[in-house]
């Protein structure tokens, strides 16, 4: 039997990168409450509402997000009214929760729109959001090294929106839809998949699945359009979890969850650190 030492074992190229999406990528710029709050006071300017207490607020949200998860899971995917009715049930609970009068949660704006609707609309701008000051460089590194030429992407337990939030965010560049569902043309995201879209929540491995699938079919096209051919070589390619790397800030959604199936796998524990984070994973 022949012995060979750890370290002369070949380690399996990284060829997918993903990245978790909120607190990792971006993340809020103010607290939830304060933002609920700014918006109301906003579309009731011509009847504002007594003042709430933020912390009333913030307190009625964790209760109102824990009840509808559990009621209605992955943001209402499997109901009629989808993720936009059921976040506009968690603001509208959170209010009521919170003290706020009921005229106030239905009172409409000049466009006909209610406080929950607002509020809904405004988390799918780029405006509520910062980026990470390293987000950007990170995603080149990942991208423009052409040894590394990784295929990026993000897995989010979110909803439609996050995709918006990206592309306002700058972070999606000149893009096209492709019919593989990748996003190349000067992008530095090349597919984003929300638990929402696909049914699955993180550490769900079969959400990791698609990911790998998504970034396959990405490299084989790459190699088309690159003059590779369109033969079973590209075609057929499949990454497996050895050459994936995913980074995120949960513990057990992120970072536990890749790990069990089989990718590599970094904990971004502070978020001024993502850089660094993004290096040590790529030391694995």
């Amino acid at each position: 039997m022949i012995s060979v030492r750890s370290e002369e074992i070949k380690k399996m190229p990284i060829k997918l990168i993903t990245f978790d999406a909120f607190n990792t990528l971006f993340r809020l710029k103010q607290p939830v409450a304060s933002i609920y709050i700014a918006q109301l006071h906003q579309h009731c300017r011509s009847d504002p509402p007594p003042a709430l207490d933020a912390d009333k607020v913030a307190s009625a949200f964790r209760h109102a997000f824990k009840r509808n998860s559990t009621l209605s899971p992955n943001f209402g995917a499997a109901t009629a009214g989808g993720y936009q009715l059921w976040w506009q049930q968690v603001v509208n609970e959170t209010f009521h929760l919170a003290g706020l009068e009921t005229k106030y949660i239905i009172q409409k704006d000049a466009t006909n729109m209610t406080v929950s609707q607002r509020i809904f609309n405004h988390f799918e701008t780029a405006e509520p959001f910062e980026l990470n000051p390293s987000a950007i460089r990170v995603l080149k590194s990942a991208k423009g090294d052409r040894e590394r030429n990784c295929i990026t992407g993000i897995i989010s337990n979110s909803d439609a929106r996050t995709e918006r939030v990206v592309e306002a965010l700058g972070l999606l560049g000149d893009t096209n839809n492709n019919s593989n569902g990748s996003k190349r043309d000067g992008s530095l995201v090349d597919f984003i998949i929300t638990s929402n879209s696909v049914g699955y929540e993180k550490p769900d491995p079969r959400i990791f699945q698609i990911a790998l699938e998504r970034a396959s079919k990405a490299i084989a096209a790459a190699a088309v359009a690159g003059g590779g051919g369109g033969g079973s070589g590209s075609s057929g390619l499949k990454l497996s979890g050895e050459n994936a790397l995913h980074i995120g800030d949960d513990r057990v959604r992120d970072f536990q969850g890749a790990k069990a199936c089989g990718w590599n796998a970094v904990l971004l524990e502070d978020w001024n650190m993502l850089h660094q984070t993004f290096e040590r994973g790529l030391d694995r």
